[in-house]
């Protein structure tokens, strides 16, 4: 017994490892603290984070909410996210729905942990003991979508945009959507870890179970969600009770070609980083945002926010 435990906490060591690498070496700057994201120039390396800006008419601007994932259960992360996360989803403050104004908001939750503190990869009480880091993560964006309608911003006009465990939040709240926002854009929703460790977390599959079944029985569900088959996290087959709700809008993320490599049309789909940085290739799909292969999926994104401005 002593013997398995001691083979899953290496396997979970070297996951996170690995994790870590990646981060570090696929951009050379990290991004720690919420703010809008502007874009300096038509280089797409060009961007920076703003705390504030002025808006002259409200009613002319809407505000996409970016929820970046986490690398630990219930334990603050070492960042909030990289600056390649959006070298792609900057293109969509080129457009203009409804004749508004997008604005990229990144909120940051990498700071906040749970009560308990839980070590990474072990499994946990069905009911969490206290407020776990994941209702710490979901009750900050409420906080943070009052302060944009306390401003004066119709909620109609507010996105929620995450990736991996932030898009999980982003559908999770979906129930709080008639007051508080417009709706979701989820890309590789998941906050359960890879499904290789699922079997070793039974307590924690039986919470995800009871959050399945909450999102399920969400009136007006009706996000936008890409997911691929081969994603290691949740994919295409975890989540059909989800995806095949016949109001979500469903995106399918490519499989990887017979040479393991991820393209999005003629694109070979890589780590997007900063100039004259070495280019690595996107190994798993619930990443691949972070390549400008994404870039192919804006009119996606823009199309729906038209759809739901209507």
């Amino acid at each position: 017994m002593l013997k398995f435990s001691y083979l899953i906490f290496i396997n979970l060591f070297l996951f996170t490892k690995a994790f870590a690498i990646s981060y570090s070496t696929m951009s050379t700057e990290e991004f720690n603290k919420s703010g809008f994201i502007e874009k300096n120039n038509e280089d797409f390396h060009n961007i920076s984070i703003v705390d504030n800006k002025i808006f002259s008419n409200l009613s002319d601007e809407i505000i996409l909410i970016y929820l970046p994932g986490s690398t630990r259960d219930d334990l603050s992360d070492e960042h909030c996210t990289i600056k390649s996360e959006f070298f792609s989803l900057i293109e969509l403050i080129k457009y203009k729905p409804n004749n508004r104004n997008i604005n990229l908001y990144l909120l940051c939750s990498h700071l906040l942990f749970g009560d308990k503190g839980f070590p990474d990869g072990i499994d946990q009480p069905y009911v969490y003991p206290g407020i776990s880091k994941h209702e710490r993560y979901r009750e900050n964006i409420i906080k943070k979508l009052k302060e944009f309608i306390e401003m004066g911003l119709n909620p109609k006009n507010i996105f929620l945009i995450g990736h991996s465990c932030g898009a999980w939040h982003g559908l999770h709240l979906l129930d709080k959507s008639e007051n508080f926002f417009n709706s979701t854009i989820a890309i590789s929703p998941a906050c359960f870890g890879p499904r290789s460790l699922w079997k070793h977390r039974r307590n924690l599959m039986k919470r995800r179970e009871a959050e399945i079944n909450f999102i399920k029985q969400i009136k007006n569900f009706d996000p936008l969600i890409f997911l691929g088959k081969e994603d290691l996290r949740e994919n295409t087959d975890s989540l059909k009770r989800i995806i095949n709700i016949n109001s979500v809008n469903f995106v399918q993320l490519p499989n990887k070609n017979n040479d393991g490599i991820f393209y999005v049309n003629d694109t070979i789909c890589t780590w997007h980083n900063n100039e004259g940085i070495q280019k690595w290739f996107i190994l798993d799909s619930h990443n691949l945002h972070f390549s400008r292969c994404f870039v192919d999926y804006t009119n996606d994104i823009i199309n729906f926010i038209n759809l739901k401005l209507k």
